[in-house]
C-alpha cells in the first residue's frame, strides 16, 4: 500500500509501520511511570496514617536463662521471621537452656543487694492485717522505683523503672478512694462497685515480650494512636512476660465496646482482660492514674519495689504510717475467705535491719555501749529466727515488725548514735555452745531477772537465768515501784476473762507457793473463792496474763487483810533490825522505817561475805553490814487498804526474761563496756562474728 504524501511524494509502508510502533511504546513507558509514581505516594500517606507495628524479634532470649552470651543467630526451634509471633506466652516459666544463650546480666538488670549480702524478710502488713491498699513515696521525692519479681528465697528480677514517686499498690480490680484525712492528704483504695476512680477491666494487645527495653519501644510507638483515642496505655507483667494493656474499664461490656477500634487503630488484635485474684496493680497515689500490673499466677512470686539510687545519697521508701525503708518492699496478693488484699514485706540487709530495731527497742539518746549492746541483741535475735528458722514462715516472713518479735519500724529514728553502734559492733552475735541464742529482753526487771524455763514452757538455757540486779536505778523509772488494787469481785472478773472459768464467787484468797529461782519473780500462785473452789497457776508468763489488769510484771508481792504475801523467802518485804554504815555512823532499819535496801545475794559478780551492795543516783556502794544481812528485797508497802481488797505491788514491766533494758542503761552509766553488759546479761555466752557461724 502507497500513502500519498502533501508534496505528492509516496513514502515505503515498512518506514512508516516502524516509526508508529516506536511512538506507541514511547507512550507506553510514560504511563507505567506515572503510574509506579502515583502509586508510590499512595503507600507514603497511608503508611502515615497507620500506626507502625513490627513484629518482636524472634532472637530475643528467653527471661530467666542466665549463662553464655548471645551469638546473635536465631535458635534453630524458633519459627521463621516471616511468621507471627506467639499471641500467648506459655502456662510454664521460660525454659532453664535454651540453645541461644543469653548473657548472665542482662543490660537492664540491676541488682537490689550484693551476693554477700545477709537478708531479713521482715512482715510489715500480714496475715490478717493484710490491706488493700499501700502507699509508697520515695523519701527524696525526686526519681521513682525499681520494680521488681521477687521470690521466697529472696531472688530478684528488675522488671521495669518506674519514674514515678508517690504511688499505691493496691489489689487488682474496680478501686474505690477512702479519705481518712483530707486535711493531711490520707487516704487509701479498696475495692468496690461504686463510686469508682480505677476500673479494674482492660484490652490487652496479643503480643508478648521478653525484656523492658523491647516494650518501651512498642510502648512508644503505640503511644500517639492511644492519645488519639483518649485511652490510657501501660505495661503489665504477667506470668514472666510483658504485655500491654489498653484503657481501664469498669465492667467486661464497656471494655469490649473499644475492643474493635483498638484493634482497628493499632493494627494488632487485643483481648478484654478482667481483675484475677493474684493481680496488684500500681497507680498514683493521688490520681488514680495506672502505671503497671503484676499477675503472677505461682504463688511463690511477688512485686517489689525499691527506690532509684543516686551516686552518693541514700534513698528511702516511705510508708503511710511515715517510717521509712532502705531496701526492697515486697507486696503479694493474700485472699482468704475473711481476708483480701495486698500484704507487705520489708527485705532488708541485716545491718540496715538493726538499725531500724534499735531506735525502736531502746531509747537513741542513750549511751553508746547501750546501744551497742542492743544492737547485738538485735542481730542475734534476727540470725537465730531467720532463714531456715524463720519464725512466720508460713507468711514468707523471717519475722514481724512488733513486739512479738523486734519492734522495727524503719529508719527515721536512727541517729549518728544509732548508727555508729550498729557498725561499731557489725557482723556480732551472741553464741552458746556454737548457736545463736534466744536472745531475749525486756523493759525492766524491777531488781531481778527471772529463768526463761519458769517464765515459760521451755527447757532450762544457761544464758537465760534469774539473778539480781541491784544496779537499777528503780527510782528513777516509772515502772520502779507501781501497785493496783482490785476488790474480791473485780479479781473474780479477771480471771475468768484470763480463762480461769471454774472460779464462780468472788476470791477470797490469793497464796504465793514460790518464787522463780535466784529471783524475787513469782513462779506459782493458788487462788481460791469464797466457795471453797481453787485453781493453781504456774510459770511467771501465765501469772502475769491471770492478773494482767493489776501488774506491770511477775514481780510482786499481795497486801490482803493487812498481810503480805511474798513467799517468803526471796520476797519482797518491809527491813527490821538491820543495822548498816553511813557516813554519819551507823544506823539501826526498824520497822517504823520507811526505806529499803537490796541485797547482794544472787549476784555472785558483786557478792561478798558480810557486805551489802546499795544502789545510789550516781554508782553502786559496798557497805559494811554490821548486824545480819537479810535475804530478800526491801520495798515501801503502804499499812492501810480495804480488809477484803487484794493490793498487788510490784516492781518492773515485761516478762523478766533476759536482759533489762533500763538496767543495760544504767550499767552504761556506771562505765560498764558492751561487752561486759553483755556477760552479766547473758552469762556464758561467747560474741563472734555471725560468718562464722553462718555457712
Amino acid at each position: 500500500m502507497n500513502i500519498q504524501l502533501p508534496n505528492g511524494k509516496n513514502s515505503d509502508n515498512g518506514a512508516v509501520k516502524r516509526r508508529v510502533v516506536s511512538a506507541i511504546c514511547l507512550l507506553l513507558s510514560i504511563v507505567m511511570i506515572v503510574a509506579v509514581v502515583t502509586a508510590a505516594a499512595i503507600s507514603a500517606k497511608a503508611a502515615e496514617a497507620a500506626v507502625t507495628y513490627e513484629e518482636p524479634a524472634a532472637t530475643d532470649p528467653p527471661e530467666d536463662v542466665t549463662t553464655g552470651e548471645a551469638t546473635g543467630e536465631p535458635p534453630a526451634t524458633e519459627p521463621p521471621a516471616t511468621e507471627p509471633p506467639v499471641t500467648e506466652p506459655p502456662t510454664t516459666e521460660p525454659p532453664e537452656t535454651e540453645p541461644h544463650d543469653p548473657p548472665e546480666v542482662p543490660d537492664d538488670d540491676i541488682p537490689p543487694f550484693k551476693d554477700e549480702d545477709y537478708l531479713m524478710r521482715v512482715g510489715v502488713y500480714f496475715r490478717d492485717d493484710t490491706r488493700d491498699s499501700h502507699q509508697c513515696r520515695d523519701q527524696n521525692g525526686t526519681l521513682g522505683f525499681e520494680l521488681y519479681r521477687t521470690t521466697v528465697d529472696n531472688e530478684f528480677r528488675h522488671i521495669w523503672s518506674l519514674y514515678k514517686d508517690n504511688v499505691s499498690v493496691c489489689e487488682g480490680g474496680n478501686l474505690r478512694k477512702y479519705v481518712t484525712s483530707s486535711s493531711s492528704q490520707q487516704w487509701y483504695y479498696y475495692a468496690s462497685s461504686s463510686n469508682i476512680v480505677a476500673g479494674g477491666y482492660h484490652l490487652q494487645l496479643e503480643y508478648a515480650f521478653i525484656s523492658q527495653t523491647r516494650t518501651l519501644e512498642y510502648l512508644d510507638k503505640l503511644k500517639p494512636a492511644a492519645d488519639r483515642l483518649g485511652l490510657t496505655i501501660y505495661p503489665a507483667y504477667i506470668d514472666g512476660y510483658y504485655r500491654i494493656r489498653v484503657g481501664v474499664y469498669t465492667s467486661s461490656s464497656s471494655a469490649s465496646s473499644d475492643k474493635n477500634a483498638v484493634s482497628s487503630a493499632f493494627g494488632i488484635s487485643c483481648t478484654v482482660t478482667s481483675p484475677t485474684s493474684t493481680c496488684m496493680t500500681v497507680i498514683d497515689y493521688n490520681t488514680a492514674e495506672v502505671y503497671f500490673d503484676f499477675d503472677m499466677s505461682e504463688e511463690k512470686y511477688g512485686l517489689g519495689l525499691m527506690t532509684m539510687k543516686e551516686a552518693g545519697a541514700e534513698t528511702f521508701i516511705k510508708i503511710q504510717k511515715g517510717y521509712y525503708y532502705d531496701g526492697i518492699l515486697e507486696f503479694r496478693r493474700y485472699k482468704t475467705s475473711d481476708v483480701d488484699g495486698v500484704t507487705m514485706i520489708y527485705i532488708g540487709e541485716i545491718e540496715r535491719y538493726v538499725a531500724s530495731v534499735v531506735p525502736w527497742e531502746v531509747y537513741s539518746t542513750w549511751p553508746l555501749e547501750t546501744l551497742k549492746a542492743f544492737a547485738v541483741c538485735a542481730r542475734t535475735y534476727a540470725i537465730s529466727r531467720s532463714h531456715e528458722n524463720a519464725k512466720h514462715a508460713s507468711y514468707y516472713a523471717d519475722v514481724c515488725d512488733s513486739s512479738c518479735c523486734q519492734v522495727c519500724l524503719g529508719l527515721s529514728h536512727s541517729n549518728a548514735t544509732v548508727l555508729a553502734a550498729v557498725e561499731q559492733t557489725k557482723g556480732q552475735i551472741l553464741l552458746c555452745d556454737g548457736e545463736p541464742i534466744k536472745c531475749q529482753y525486756t523493759d525492766l526487771g524491777g531488781g531481778s531477772m527471772a529463768a526463761g524455763h519458769e517464765v515459760w514452757n521451755q527447757a532450762p538455757l544457761k544464758y537465760l537465768i534469774g539473778q539480781m540486779t541491784p544496779w537499777e536505778d528503780l527510782e528513777a523509772n516509772r515502772y520502779g515501784h507501781w501497785q493496783f488494787t482490785a476488790t474480791p469481785a473485780e479479781l473474780l472478773a479477771q480471771l475468768r476473762s484470763a480463762g480461769y472459768t471454774t472460779l464462780k464467787n468472788a476470791i477470797k484468797s490469793v497464796k504465793i507457793n514460790r518464787l522463780c529461782t535466784d529471783s524475787t519473780y513469782v513462779y506459782s500462785v493458788t487462788v481460791t473463792d469464797t466457795s471453797g473452789t481453787s485453781v493453781t497457776i504456774n510459770r511467771a508468763r501465765n501469772v502475769k496474763l491471770a492478773f494482767a489488769d493489776y501488774t506491770n510484771s511477775a514481780n510482786f508481792v499481795i497486801l490482803h487483810n493487812g498481810q503480805i504475801e511474798n513467799g517468803h523467802p526471796g520476797g519482797i518485804s518491809s527491813v527490821s533490825g538491820l543495822r548498816v554504815m553511813t557516813e554519819n555512823g551507823i544506823k539501826t532499819v526498824n520497822g517504823e522505817t520507811d526505806i529499803s535496801v537490796m541485797t547482794a545475794e544472787g549476784l555472785k559478780s558483786a557478792y561478798l561475805p558480810d557486805r551489802l551492795i546499795v544502789r545510789t543516783k550516781t554508782s553502786m556502794l559496798t557497805c559494811d553490814v554490821v548486824a545480819e544481812t537479810l535475804d530478800f528485797v526491801g520495798g515501801a508497802v503502804p499499812g492501810g487498804g480495804s480488809s477484803s481488797d487484794f493490793v498487788f505491788i510490784g516492781s518492773g514491766h515485761g516478762h523478766g526474761v533476759g536482759a533489762s533494758q533500763w538496767g543495760c542503761k544504767d550499767l552504761a552509766d556506771l562505765g560498764y563496756k558492751s561487752e561486759r553488759i553483755l556477760a552479766i546479761y547473758y552469762p556464758n555466752t561467747d560474741l563472734v562474728d555471725y560468718k562464722d557461724y553462718v555457712r
